[in-house]
């Protein structure tokens, strides 16, 4: 417990949320290759994890200069169908708004941007949200257009400058609007805590 709450990724604005469908819906590890050919992973990331949008960005370049490369690869299409039903099952609205939230001055914003297209979702800066009557919404040309779903490419000290930082580059209100459930957050702002505690416990029980 000490561990925890002690612990930088602790978000104590999010503690003892209630359960509105997956808190961890996508999760990534940093794997290395050994020199007898084995394979290990050296790191988590459970806050805001990436790499599908480059593995994309990588299979469409592959498939275009090296299609002898890209032939035997394993298909990335059950892994994108699972995180659709995942973020499906965040909200109760049938037809779920979606939107990648990304910061434009991040060198990964481009991979960002090439998965929520590829996806058919927006990507947004937190300047193109708003939270207006508890709900999340984005800045249209033709107004505001309710948001239903936040894929996160922030991190969660980023999140909101009400709650997690006066100087984050968040959008205000998204915390109480995703406390009150009008708008679902993949990954729920805190889940960076699980790598962190993971981490911990592999220093404890190396093996």
């Amino acid at each position: 417990v000490d561990a925890a709450l002690g612990a930088a990724e602790f978000e104590p604005a999010v503690a003892g949320w209630p359960t509105h469908g997956p808190r961890l819906s996508r999760f990534a590890v940093d794997v290395v290759r050994l020199v007898d050919g084995s394979y290990r992973v050296v790191g988590e990331l459970t806050d805001a994890p990436e790499g599908a949008g480059i593995a994309l960005m990588v299979r469409s370049v592959l498939a275009r200069t090296s299609p002898e490369l890209y032939t035997g690869l394993e298909p990335l299409g059950p892994f994108f169908t699972a995180l659709r039903r995942s973020l499906a099952r965040a909200t109760s609205s049938p037809s779920a708004r979606v939107a990648v939230l990304a910061a434009a001055y991040d060198p990964r914003y481009v991979e960002h941007a090439f998965l929520a297209t590829q996806l058919g979702y927006n990507v947004v800066t937190p300047d193109d949200l708003t939270v207006h009557r508890g709900r999340v919404w984005l800045r249209a040309v033709g107004g505001l257009e309710p948001i239903d779903v936040i894929i996160r490419a922030i991190d969660s000290d980023d999140c909101d400058p009400l709650e997690t930082g006066l100087h984050t580059i968040g959008v205000a209100g998204l915390v109480q609007a995703a406390r009150e459930d009008t708008v679902a957050l993949s990954n729920a702002i805190g889940t960076g805590l699980a790598a962190r505690l993971g981490h911990l416990l592999a220093e404890v029980c190396p093996h």
